[in-house]
């Protein structure tokens, strides 16, 4: 009867609650070999630039107006020391901000440095706010 829709969200918002977590914040020390090997399975390009600096690209596919996808290329550029060293905390977060790997675009610290699983989907990114609210009913 009267009850259904919302017997419905209930079980919608039990569905949600036990297939999600909370997002994870804030960087941590990496070292650059681990921090390398994150990027690669980000599908980034690490190249050697000029004197001690380390260039890093990810290409993206956007969706444009009227659902149109066209690929972009993300760059940054960072100070690099070597492979056994510890990347500074400021430039992990440099190059997550500037490749879209923060959680602005879906892929939380969990994600990042590979203990929550994947990143989110394009649908969850975009809803969470509406998502989270149904999780707390």
């Amino acid at each position: 009867g009267r009850d259904l829709p919302d017997r419905e969200v209930l079980e919608l918002a039990e569905w949600i609650h036990q297939r999600t977590r909370l997002v994870e914040k804030g960087e941590r020390p990496v070292q650059w070999r681990r921090l390398k090997q994150i990027l690669a399975d980000f599908g980034c390009k690490v190249t050697d630039g000029s004197s001690s600096r380390l260039n890093v690209e990810r290409l993206i596919e956007e969706t444009g107006l009227f659902g149109r996808k066209r690929k972009r290329t993300l760059r940054t550029q960072v100070k690099f020391t070597d492979n056994g060293r510890q990347a500074h905390i400021h430039t992990v977060k440099k190059i997550r901000v500037d490749l879209w790997l923060d959680d602005l675009h879906g892929v939380d610290s969990a994600s990042f440095y590979g203990r929550g699983g994947p990143a989110p989907l394009g649908f969850i990114v975009k809803y969470r706010k509406t998502l989270k609210r149904l999780a707390r009913l």
